[in-house]
C-alpha cells in the first residue's frame, strides 16, 4: 500500500487514497443538480489532501428507457480550482457521459457501461500541450456468486486528441486496463470491492495494482 508502480513508471511511488463526495438537489423525479469534490492523499508522504477540480453536475436518470436498455445521462463541468489546472492555464472542461444498462433475462448478471466525451479548454492550448478532447469506454459487469458476494469485471479503454496534433487522430491516453475481483455487500448501505487492476500493455502480477473500494450510501 505504501508503494505503487504502473506499467509506464520508471520507479515506484507512494500509493494513494482517493476521496470523493458529491451533494445534489433533485429538481424533478429524473433530474438532479449538484457539485462534486475529490482529493488524493499519498500514503506515508506526510502530505495532506491534494484537491482536484471542483465540478458541477447535471444527472438525468432514465433519459432513455426501453424493455432492453436504460440510459442515464450525466453532464459535468470542472473548474480550474486545483494547482495543476491553474498552472496549465485551464479554463474549464466539460464531460458528457452516458451510463448504459443492458437488461437481460439473467437475474444474477449485471451489464452496464459508461461512455465519456470530454472537452478541455486552455488559455494557451499550444503551450499547455494537453489533451483537448478525449473519449473512453468503461464496461462494468458483475455476476452474483453467492448471497451478497459478486464477481466484478471493469474496464478502462480511452484515447486522447492533443491540440498540437496536426490531424484529428486519437492516440492512447492513460494505459488501458481492466479490473477483476470480488465485491461484498455488508448491509443495505455498505459494500466493499477488492480488485486487481491489470494493464493491457503488460498483463502480469508484477505491474498489477491492488484496489480496495469502500462505498457507503445514506
Amino acid at each position: 500500500l505504501t508503494k505503487a508502480q504502473g506499467p509506464t513508471d520508471t520507479e515506484s511511488a507512494p500509493g494513494t487514497l482517493n476521496h470523493s463526495a458529491k451533494i445534489g438537489y433533485r429538481l424533478s423525479k429524473k433530474i438532479a443538480v449538484g457539485f462534486a469534490l475529490a482529493a488524493d492523499t499519498m500514503i506515508g508522504s506526510g502530505k495532506g489532501f491534494d484537491f482536484k477540480d471542483v465540478q458541477n453536475f447535471l444527472n438525468w436518470g432514465k433519459m432513455v428507457e426501453t424493455q432492453d436498455l436504460e440510459i442515464q445521462g450525466v453532464l459535468r463541468v470542472a473548474y480550474p480550482t486545483s494547482t495543476s489546472s491553474q498552472n496549465s492555464g485551464k479554463i474549464l472542461s466539460v464531460r458528457a457521459q452516458g451510463n448504459w444498462t443492458i437488461k437481460t433475462p439473467f437475474r444474477n448478471w449485471s451489464f452496464t457501461t459508461a461512455t465519456k466525451l470530454t472537452s478541455s479548454f486552455y488559455k494557451n492550448p499550444a503551450a499547455a500541450n494537453k489533451a483537448d478532447f478525449s473519449v473512453s469506454l468503461e464496461p462494468y459487469i458483475t455476476v452474483d456468486l453467492f448471497t451478497d458476494v459478486a464477481w466484478v469485471f471493469e474496464g478502462y479503454f480511452d484515447a486522447n486528441h492533443a491540440y498540437n496534433d496536426t490531424t484529428f487522430d486519437f492516440r492512447q491516453g492513460d494505459p488501458d486496463s481492466f479490473d477483476l475481483g470480488p465485491s461484498f455487500t455488508l448491509n443495505s448501505h455498505t459494500s466493499v470491492t477488492t480488485t486487481m487492476k491489470f494493464y493491457t500493455q503488460n498483463i502480469s502480477f508484477e505491474t498489477a495494482t491492488l484496489f480496495f473500494d469502500l462505498t457507503v450510501s445514506l
